[in-house]
């Protein structure tokens, strides 16, 4: 087995915490200076990766971008995430990764600063060898 790219300190870990009605977010690890890209499979409301966002600006974090499989968004949720101005990653993000898994979703957040869109379509078509 080769080496991975990177080390296990290159992990920032990140985890919402329920006590009773409240949530809270801890983080392991040290932001300090780093361009801190927070992965998630899902996205719904946001509140948890904004509240991360928050923790990781607070800590010394650079820069912060997010990158999340599915981008539900009800409700407009996607109108919460804001473009990080001026390299300050306690404004919002730098980049906002989603799929285009959510076509909706898509349609409403295309040109609109941090979201970025990655295609699903190659990687769907190689893995079924269309």
């Amino acid at each position: 087995m080769g080496k991975l790219p990177f080390m296990q300190e290159d992990f920032l870990i990140c985890t919402k915490v329920r006590e009773g009605d409240q949530r809270f977010v801890r983080l392991k690890g040290d932001p300090r200076g780093r361009h801190v890209v927070i992965v998630d499979d899902l996205v719904q409301s946001g509140g948890t990766l904004i509240e991360c966002q928050k923790v990781l600006a607070d800590q010394g974090a650079a820069t912060i971008s997010a990158n999340v499989t599915h981008g539900i968004f009800p409700n407009m949720s996607w109108e919460k995430f804001e473009h990080d101005k001026e390299g300050n990653p306690v404004n919002g993000l730098t980049y906002f990764w989603i799929t285009d898994s959510c076509p909706l979703t898509v349609s409403q957040v295309q040109n609109e600063p941090p979201f970025e869109i990655l295609s699903l379509a190659s990687s769907v078509a190689t893995a079924l060898q269309i």
